[in-house]
């Protein structure tokens, strides 16, 4: 049985997808997995690296010896190159975002295989990398895991009729995920709709502050709900889920509305429109723009082109077989076998 070493600055599946995939890769059958993380891991069995990280991971490495190591975050590139002319190990590096920044740090430390998670992010990788190293898998939910007999599918004429309107954001609290852009647009809703506008939070990050500032300024109006495991449960009365990320490699977030049958409004990220062009239930705009956002969201609510139950039904469905965590897993079992 092959030895499986996987590194990752944390590996806590609060601090978003790639996290999530992780645990997803991690459970790839026929293989011994290890997980090692320079600090917050999610399980007792992961090797945490703390401030000595690099020489912690050269030590485990040794010691564990693993055939294939799985690089999940830029920061290793370095000594896992380092590794990589030294051992008969081979190196997989799993591209969990489109970088916009030091990509020549993929040229200048190159490994031996890399994984894109959007033909988008595949794209970018070759700009700086010989393609037949790169190959897309595409991330997987399992769709049983929505709890989908909890999730009721909201008429979307009632959401339209009803005069508070309740919107959704589910994700990290950074900028990167757009929350400023978000909480810009409630606030003009907020002052010049005659409309009640409720907005529901769920996550957690680095702008926690600024959204608990933003709440005492409107209220019960603004619901912040923290991380939750299943956060859809908690979403289940919004009209529609707002992605208004300014750079994303996959978006989790994005499969997981359709699965759960919410309308989305979302920025128009390459990788975004990769998944989710072809359905309609997703409204885009133009991503970081204010006024476009603002003008998507009125637009949705006025608008007499709705779906049917059964048309966000067949979504859902068509979401579920495109990104499962069943074909994600074959697809990496196929390439760590080829290793």
């Amino acid at each position: 049985m092959k030895r499986i070493l996987h590194c990752i600055n944390a590996s806590d599946v609060k601090r978003g997808g790639a996290q999530r995939m992780l645990v997803n890769i991690s459970d790839v059958p026929d293989f011994e997995h290890s997980v090692f993380c320079i600090e917050k891991p999610n399980s007792p069995r992961d090797k945490v690296g703390g401030r000595f990280w690099p020489l912690q991971f050269i030590w485990t490495f040794l010691r564990l010896r693993p055939e294939i190591v799985v690089v999940h975050t830029r920061k290793y590139l370095p000594v896992a190159w380092f590794l990589r002319n030294f051992s008969r190990s081979k190196f997989v590096f799993v591209c969990h975002s489109e970088f916009r920044s030091y990509n020549r740090l993929f040229s200048i430390f190159e490994l031996d295989y890399y994984v894109a998670i959007s033909n988008s992010v595949r794209s970018t990788l070759s700009l700086h990398l010989p393609a037949r190293k790169i190959t897309t898998i595409y991330n997987g939910v399992d769709p049983d895991s929505m709890n989908p007999e909890k999730l009721a599918l909201k008429d979307t004429r009632d959401s339209q009729r009803n005069p508070i309107r309740k919107i959704g954001y589910v994700g990290t609290f950074n900028k990167t995920k757009g929350l400023d852009l978000l909480l810009d647009v409630f606030k003009q809703l907020s002052s010049f709709s005659e409309y009640q506008y409720e907005l529901y939070l769920v996550g957690d990050g680095e702008m926690r502050g600024d959204a608990e500032a933003f709440k005492s300024s409107y209220s019960s109006n603004v619901k912040i709900l923290g991380y939750r495991e299943n956060p859809f449960e908690w979403l289940d009365d919004v009209d529609f889920v707002v992605i208004p990320s300014r750079q994303e490699g996959f978006c989790l977030v994005l499969i997981e509305c359709l699965l759960s049958k919410k309308p989305v409004v979302c920025s128009d990220l390459a990788p975004l429109k990769e998944i989710a062009g072809e359905y309609s239930s997703v409204t885009f705009f133009e991503a970081g723009d204010h006024s476009d956002l603002l003008r998507k969201i009125e637009q949705w609510y006025s608008s007499a082109d709705l779906l049917s139950d059964s048309e966000i039904s067949d979504i859902a469905t068509s979401v579920s077989l495109r990104f499962s965590k069943a074909k994600m897993q074959s697809e990496y079992h196929k390439l760590f076998s080829s290793l």
